[in-house]
């Protein structure tokens, strides 16, 4: 039996993202995501997790919520959408795409990881909506076989 859905909510700390990655890894694991798709899940669910933690509360640490459900809104299969919380600072989603080809000592710094997250899942967004920061990631299904 799988289970429909799972909610995770945790103070914005770096001790609860493992916690939280096996939460989301299990989970699509039990839907059937080949073990590169849970890769890519860990890899997104680390990044976004970083950068809530490191940059979206400046003093007082508060939660990370996250709402992770199957969904079969694209063609071809199911997919996982993710969705992260925080009341936080505002989030800068806009930042430039990295310049992969300059030297990494003359790259400024931001926006990588970012664009690693956009590189990865299928679609990518972001709202500002009563105080909250709601970052939306849809990460498709592939065949067991990849």
């Amino acid at each position: 039996m799988s289970i429909d859905a799972v909610s995770i909510k945790r103070p914005a700390r770096l001790e609860y993202v493992h916690e939280c990655l096996i939460l989301l890894i299990e989970y699509a694991r039990s839907h059937g995501f080949a073990s590169h798709d849970m890769h890519n899940v860990r890899i997104i669910a680390e990044e976004v997790l970083a950068n809530i933690i490191s940059h979206a509360y400046e003093n007082d640490p508060g939660d990370i919520d996250i709402l992770c459900r199957l969904i079969s809104e694209y063609p071809g299969g199911d997919s996982l959408l993710i969705e992260f919380k925080d009341s936080g600072i505002p989030f800068k989603f806009k930042a430039p795409e990295p310049d992969l080809s300059a030297d990494v000592a003359e790259r400024p710094i931001g926006g990588l990881g970012m664009y690693l997250i956009k590189s990865l899942a299928e679609d990518v967004r972001y709202r500002r909506e009563r105080g909250q920061n709601i970052l939306t990631v849809t990460i498709r299904k592939t065949d067991s076989g990849t």
